[in-house]
């Protein structure tokens, strides 16, 4: 998650506080996610980062959840 934060900051020009609003956490915390010092490891925060990202289904059975459904 860290190397995904990272390359939305270099190409996307995403600032730590706007993944930590779209995703659901403090900007803190995205901090150490992205400097190493912390890794995502529950699955629900998982979940939390592929929807509040809009990750393509690929890329959410790529992390182990499943594809994203519209009648949620």
């Amino acid at each position: 998650m860290g190397a995904l934060f990272r390359l939305l900051r270099q190409h996307a020009g995403a600032s730590q506080m706007r993944i930590a609003i779209t995703i659901g956490v403090t900007t803190n915390r995205v901090s150490l996610i992205m400097n190493g010092r912390s890794a995502v490891t529950a699955l629900a925060t998982f979940e939390r980062i592929a929807t509040g990202l809009d990750m393509p289904d690929d890329a959410r059975l790529t992390l182990g959840i499943a594809p994203h459904r519209e009648d949620r």
